[in-house]
């Protein structure tokens, strides 16, 4: 389970995926911004203290084995996390979709639901999320059912690797998509008590972008 079980079991979580923009400001209070690229998920997850050493021994364990180096898949759907991204449209499949992906033809921003739904229902609402070849993106306007082909808008243009070919993917849903995340900050903790843990900071884990 290595890190996952922290994030499960958090006291606090922070999560941020704005996008990085540059600013200055001059003397006469003139505002100028130039935006340096894609947003990145980073994930700010604060530990529960006051556990047993005897309890996340092994999970400390795990942690370290996968360490700072190492990428892995992180996850928010355990109970009580799920709220965060549970899928919300109307699809009675809720762990994944057919879509569409040719940034050629449809540009780096969308892709394409052809999967015919109801009309008054939504295939997607705004917020949702969707893991397209390995990376995970916002859904930024609801989709309502149609019988035909529905642009599916992204809050960040597609990430594809140099081997991508366009074409029908498997996309995850809601809180089936898994974040590929590196540790980036491990913090080091102190026995107290009766031998409990208490933590000396945060985890940090953020996206791993290689296309």
């Amino acid at each position: 389970m290595s890190f996952q079980y922290f994030v499960n079991t958090a006291s606090n979580i922070t999560i941020d995926n704005r996008p990085t923009v540059a600013q200055t400001v001059s003397r006469s209070g003139m505002v100028r911004s130039v935006s340096r690229g894609n947003s990145v998920w980073r994930f700010t997850v604060t530990p529960s203290s006051g556990n047993f050493y005897s309890e996340l021994k092994n999970y400390i364990l795990d942690a370290k084995t996968t360490g700072k180096a190492t990428t892995f898949n992180l996850q928010f759907d355990h109970a009580g996390l799920e709220f965060l991204y549970d899928y919300q449209g109307d699809y009675t499949t809720t762990t994944n979709r057919n879509v569409e992906v040719d940034p050629d033809t449809y540009g780096y921003n969308r892709v394409i639901d052809s999967t015919p739904l109801a009309s008054g229902t939504y295939k997607y609402r705004k917020g949702d999320i969707i893991e397209v070849e390995g990376y995970v993106y916002e859904i930024t306007a609801d989709v309502t059912g149609t019988a035909g082909n529905d642009s599916v808008y992204l809050h960040r243009p597609l990430i594809l690797g140099s081997t991508f070919s366009a074409g029908t993917k498997v996309a995850r849903l809601g809180t089936t998509s898994r974040f590929s995340v590196k540790c980036i900050n491990f913090p080091t903790f102190t026995l107290f008590g009766s031998k409990q843990v208490q933590w000396n900071g945060d985890f940090v884990f953020q996206e791993v972008i290689d296309p």
